[in-house]
Parts: structure tokens; sequence; C-alpha cells
């Protein structure tokens, strides 16, 4: 069953790469030469189909917008997107996006609002829950994000995000641990938190780098002064590094930390799977106060607009930083198949499948994991 439902969705992901790898070809040759660099935009109206353990096949469509606010050699790739998707497990979820890079990449603003009905499992909390322990809730309310990010230095940049969420849980499983009324989070209600962010990013692309390095050093707090139901701090590093061998072979390497401290409900705990991390686990499936990860992938080109993956990484959650050393290690390794839309954003589909634990996980996605 599990090579059937890989090869059904092989051959999905080819034919959707294959005709908007066609639609791309068409629009690049209908782009005039007397626009410039900085005026030109594109318009593109997608299917979205995608893949995750925790989602099932997933389906919608979205439009997006891309365009430059300055020239291409100093400014970045600003995008306006509206998504829509629903998945074979009853969830669905929609969102609004403009994420604008001005000029010489001087300021970045970005602002994101979601509506969101997802149902989801729940294990515990630990580094030891059992599968047994599988327990389903439902997440229902909206997001609202605001970033404002500026570069302080070359290739450095500083900013501060504004996020809210105000989530209703329901449906949740007779007789399983969220039933007691005891985890901290299933009365729902508002988590308001306020990042403060520092990031040096020399990559050479934001969503497909090959080459260069990103850091993000974070620190985000939610609290009641600024209308949040429930009070804590989180901390969180994440530093990437790539390296180009030969034409287009590239190593990826990512290394990822989070802390929380305070009254943190279980559904913003760190938490381990997901289809950029740790891929092969359920979303969710560890989740603890503080947790740790890193990963190495291998990005090679195949034939023409396709290319190949394999990946390796590892992680685990704990109930604080320094039991981190003494938690159970979780494994995650896997290969995947690429599929170039456009050239010139380096834009893809991605089809991966990986392996955990006693467990494993088919993602079909656009863009690279990291």
């Amino acid at each position: 069953m599990r090579t059937c439902n890989w090869l059904r969705l092989l051959a999905l992901g080819t034919l959707c790469g294959a005709i908007v790898a066609s639609m791309a070809d068409a629009q690049s040759k209908s782009d005039t030469t007397s626009r410039t660099e900085s005026s030109r935009s594109s318009v593109s109206i997608l299917p979205v189909v995608g893949s995750a353990p925790e989602t099932g096949f997933q389906y919608g469509v979205t439009a997006i917008r891309m365009y430059r606010l300055g020239p291409s050699e100093t400014t970045r790739v600003s995008q306006d997107q509206v998504y829509a998707i629903g998945t074979s497990k009853s969830q669905a979820k929609a969102f609004v996006q403009t994420d604008r890079w001005l000029r010489g990449d001087a300021w970045r603003l970005k602002f994101r609002a979601e509506y969101a009905h997802f149902p989801l499992p729940y294990y515990g909390v630990g580094s030891e829950t059992p599968d047994a322990a599988e327990e389903w809730y439902t997440s229902t309310g909206p997001l609202l994000l605001a970033l404002a990010q500026r570069r302080v230095a070359r290739a450095t940049f500083a900013g501060v995000v504004a996020r809210m969420t105000r989530t209703t849980v329901s449906e949740i499983e007779p007789g399983g641990e969220l039933a007691t009324g005891n985890v901290l989070g299933t009365d729902g209600g508002t988590v308001s938190q306020v990042q403060g962010f520092i990031a040096r990013d020399s990559r050479d692309h934001v969503v497909a780098a090959r080459q260069g390095s990103f850091i993000l050093l974070a620190a985000a707090s939610a609290n009641g002064a600024w209308g949040s139901d429930y009070d804590f701090s989180r901390y969180s590093v994440d530093g990437r590094k790539y390296w180009t061998f030969g034409s287009a072979h590239v190593l990826a390497a990512q290394f990822l930390f989070e802390a929380t401290s305070g009254s943190v409900p279980f559904d913003q705990l760190v938490q381990i799977g997901s289809d950029t991390a740790m891929r092969g686990y359920t979303r969710g499936r560890y989740r603890d106060s503080d947790g740790v990860g890193a990963q190495v992938e291998y990005r090679s080109p195949f034939f023409k607009r396709l290319g190949v993956v394999g990946f390796v990484g590892a992680g685990g959650v704990a109930p604080s930083t320094g039991k981190l050393s003494e938690t159970t290690v979780r494994p995650s390794y896997g290969a995947g198949l690429r599929i170039l839309l456009f050239p010139a954003q380096r834009a893809t589909i991605r089809i991966d499948y990986g392996r955990g634990t006693g467990s494993s996980g088919l993602y079909l996605a656009l863009g690279e994991a990291f």
C-alpha cells in the first residue's frame, strides 16, 4: 500500500510539475525586454498539492505575484500570495500574505492573515511517549503576523515580529489525556507574542540557496500586557550552511535549538516532526519545553529539470536544556525528488520520503525543506 501511495504521489507531482513548468516557459517567453528588472512582475495561479503524515493528501489553489522593488543585483524578490487548501483528513487552511523587500534590502515588511481548521494528533509530552497514546483534537482559529526587519550591516538584519493566535480546541477524544483538562492549553485562548531577532544572511537565494550561510537568534515573549492568555518565553537558534560542488551539486546543513519557559500551552511546546525538519515523524510526535535537532541534505541534478536529494538528521526534546544531553535521540533519514518549475526563481516541487524510529512520512510540497 505504501508503495502504491508513493507511486501515485510521484506521478501526480511529476504531472503538476510538467504543467506548471510549461506555464512558466510560456510566461517567460511573453515577457518583454523593454521592462526593467525592478519593474517586472509576474502573476501565477497554480494548483496546490501536498502530503504529510498528519494531513494526508493536500489540495488547493494559490495565486502568487512576484516582483522586485529595486535592482535585481541588490534587492530580493517580493511576493503577494493568496492560498487555500483542504486535506483528506478534513483539515482546511487559507491565508493572504505580502512579503516585501524594499530597495537594496534596506527594509523587509511582511504581513499574514490566516484562518485554519485543523484536526491534529497528540501523543503527550516527553521523548518516550508511545504510539498507543495517540489521540486527536481539532484546533480552529485565526493567526495574524506582522514583521518589520531592517538591514543594520552588510548581510545582517534586525527586526521584530508580532504574532497573535486565537485558538478554539474542540473534538477532543474521550478518555484521552487532553479530555482530563489537566493539560495546559486545552481551553484554547489567545497567544500574543512579540519577538525580537537578529540574523546574518549571506545566502545567494532565500528559498533555494546553493552557497552562503544563515543564522538567526531570536527571543519571544507572550504576555498578558499585549493580550495573551498565557505568559511564557521562547528562545531559538536556526543556523544553516550551504556548499556548492561542481555546477549544481549542493550540500546543505542545518542546526536548530529552541527553549521555552513559563506557562506554555501544549500546542506551543517545542515539537519534533514536520515537512521541513525531522522528516519521517508526524508533526508534534514528540514535544516538550526544549528541543534540539540537526540535518544534512545532499542535492544533485539528475536530468534536465529533475533533481534528487538524500538527507539524514537527528533530534530530541526534553523538559529543560540541561536534560537534552540525556534525552532519547531520534534519527531521521530519507531521499527525494525535485522538479524545477521556475529556473530563474529556483522554485521547485519537492517530493520526499522520510523515515524515523518506527514511523515514516511521504511529503509533497513547494520549495526546498531548508
